[in-house]
Parts: structure tokens; sequence; C-alpha cells
């Protein structure tokens, strides 16, 4: 940058002096370009920069869930948005970074009562990367994708249960709070990701008089646009205000 700056002084002395021989010119108006070159590189930095990883914002995405009794499936239900992040990492592949929420108040109604109800409800979840979350497993290619194994997830929230008959009461709030060992998910040449097999909830069946454990298993599924970097969008800057200096002195 010092020699660049250099180069502008002897450039200008010799305007100002009306001695401008045709070399000097001819340096005259290539310096002129040299900001527009700058401008053009310091914009082109980002594109390099956003190789690895990249946060990105969950735009859009679903989750389906099924509920379990004993590996039968006894209801579904839905999460019609996510909201929250994923970090990609693009070279490795992999996933460095989760934080998603379903939407509050997913019931799902069961084809055979469990524990005397028929219906359950996921008040609130939230699937969170937790300390030391990594890959588990070396990522697997197919195509235009790739499957990796991470871990480990903490799974937070609440859950609730009622009987279409009012008996028993219903219950609230009671409190989702465990971790996942191992999350698997298929990241496409894209930035949409599909994590599946995330426990939700899980009933132990003893404690409700049933033979066999319920359990509450989603599939997400992620659609996300990049989260802008700080530094890339100084650098964009650099590179605009370069083009507008420019424009000024050809004027």
């Amino acid at each position: 940058m010092r020699w660049r700056g250099v180069v502008f002084r002897i450039v200008f002395s010799r305007v100002d002096s009306g001695q401008r021989p045709a070399s000097v010119a001819s340096r005259g108006r290539r310096s002129r370009f040299s900001p527009l070159l700058v401008g053009l590189l310091l914009l082109g930095l980002p594109v390099a920069a956003r190789a690895v990883p990249i946060t990105y914002d969950l735009t859009g995405g679903s989750a389906t869930i099924q509920v379990l009794v004993g590996g039968v499936l006894i209801g579904t239900g839905a999460s019609p948005t996510l909201s929250g992040s994923v970090t990609l990492d693009s070279a490795t592949p992999s996933i460095e970074a989760l934080d998603v929420t379903l939407a509050p108040n997913i019931l799902m109604s069961l084809t055979s009562a469990y524990g005397g109800y028929d219906e359950i409800t996921i008040e609130t979840a939230s699937v969170v990367s937790a300390v030391g979350f990594g890959p588990t497993n070396p990522p697997i290619a197919s195509g235009s994708s790739y499957t990796t194994y991470t871990g480990p997830i903490d799974v937070t929230g609440s859950w609730g249960a009622t009987n279409s008959s009012g008996t028993p009461a219903g219950v609230s709030g009671n409190a989702i709070a465990y971790q996942m060992t191992e999350m698997i998910s298929v990241v496409g040449s894209g930035t949409d990701v599909v994590i599946t097999g995330v426990t939700l909830h899980s009933l132990d069946g003893a404690t409700f008089g049933e033979a066999s454990d319920l359990t509450v298993v989603a599939v997400l599924n992620l659609f996300a646009t990049p989260v802008p970097e700080p530094s890339s969008g100084l650098l964009a800057a650099w590179g605009l205000a370069l083009l507008a200096g420019a424009r000024r002195r050809r004027s």
C-alpha cells in the first residue's frame, strides 16, 4: 500500500507542474484504473472468504414428526416452520453448529391411547449443538450430497398430553431435557440440510403402565440463506468507495 501511494504522488505532482510527458501521461491513465481494479479485487474477496465455514439463517423449512411405540407408528405431526441457524463447512464437509427451534404446540392425535392419553403435544422444542459438538464419523459422499454424523446435541423444551374424553386430566409443561449422542444429516450441494432421527421426546413405558416405551422422532428439513459476514461487508464497502473515487477523478 505504501508503494502505491508514492506512485500516486509522483503522477499528481507532474500534472500540477504542467509537465506531462507522454510516458507520464500514460502512467496517469493507467493509475486512474488502479482504484477500479483494487475495488473489483476487494469485491471479489468475500466470495473466497465464504469458503469455510458459513453460518446460515433458517428462512424456511419444516419438520415431520412420528410417534412410535415399540417401533409401531401410532401418530404423526408436523412443524410447519423452523427458526434458528446452521453453520456449514463445505470444505470438510461438516456441520459446525446447529440451533433449530420448532413451531410451538405441535398436536399429535394417537391411533391408540398411551398411558390413558390419546393426544400428545410438543409444546416447545429446540435442537442445539452442545459443548464438544463435531463430526463423529467421516462424511459419506453420494452424488451431489453427503451424509455426516455429528454430536452431541441438546434437546430441550416441554410437552403435554390430553385425552379427548377428558379423563384422565391433561398434563402440560413437562420438561424435555436430554442429550443425543449422535445426529445423522444429509447435506445437499446447496444450503438444504435434512437431519434424520432427531428424538424430540421419549416416555418410559413402565411409568405409564405400558409394556413398551413411546418415542417422538422428527426429521428436520432446513432451508437457509447466508448471514452476511462483517469482514465481507467491510471489504465490499471499501471496494465501492474506491470505485466512487475513480469516477470522481475521471469527471
